[in-house]
């Protein structure tokens, strides 16, 4: 498990392994999406962390972002931000990339309170929406970091589900962050993540709690 902080293993190497052979599938050019799913606070995010260091020591491009509480309601919400994050890009040609997916964002978000083809506009803006993030891996291979998905809006969750019917074709590995307590029942997620499954567009790894064994010598670790 090339990579992998030590911190992050106790009671996890099942998992990560899984996780490591995903990533050297996307380096070698066949991609995944991979859920990293459990109750708040059962180390969603120490695992993604782990996965991130041995993406970059493998040579990955690494993009990040997270969804907050009222991201929900915030149409293309995690989306911006990978755009705002590609737009601050020294590469102008991702720079570029970042800045036309931040706008195009923005006038679907318009185009929603209007009268006529707002449908079709919100579908050009979703596939346009795709082809910059899939650009990101002409560089080599890339690892795209989403953090709560469980707080994600629909548009956002929209789009990763089109990248996701892309990504077995490139040197891609999106990981996502999801809470399984969280009480929203009527939250964009639970579909999104049901459809993904079962249509075989992602795959899940969903953390334990760790018992005794483990969590003694994760607690002196940490």
């Amino acid at each position: 498990m090339t990579g992998i902080n030590a911190r992050a293993m106790h009671g996890r190497h099942a998992l990560l392994a899984v996780a490591e052979r995903r990533l050297t599938a996307a380096r070698d050019g066949t991609g995944q999406v991979l859920l990293l799913a459990g109750e708040a606070g059962i180390g969603k995010t120490r695992l993604l962390h782990a996965l991130q260091e041995s993406a970059a020591a493998q040579g990955f491009g690494q993009w990040a972002a997270g969804a907050f509480p009222q991201d929900v309601e915030l149409s293309g919400g995690l989306i911006l931000d990978l755009g705002h994050a590609m737009a601050r890009s020294d590469k102008a040609d991702v720079a570029a990339r970042g800045q036309a997916l931040v706008r195009d964002l923005a006038g679907v978000t318009e185009a929603s309170a209007e009268s006529g083809d707002a449908h079709r506009r919100r579908r050009l803006v979703v596939l346009e929406a795709v082809n910059q993030l899939a650009s990101l891996c002409e560089d080599g291979p890339t690892l795209l970091a989403l953090e709560d998905l469980h707080w994600c809006d629909e548009l956002s969750l929209e789009i990763v589900a089109h990248l996701a019917r892309r990504v077995p074709s490139l040197p891609l590995l999106v990981i996502g962050t999801l809470r399984t307590d969280e009480p929203q029942q009527a939250a964009p997620i639970r579909a999104w993540r049901s459809r993904l499954l079962l249509q075989r567009m992602a795959e899940a790894i969903r953390l334990p709690r760790l018992d005794f064994e483990h969590t003694e010598p994760l607690v002196r670790a940490l």
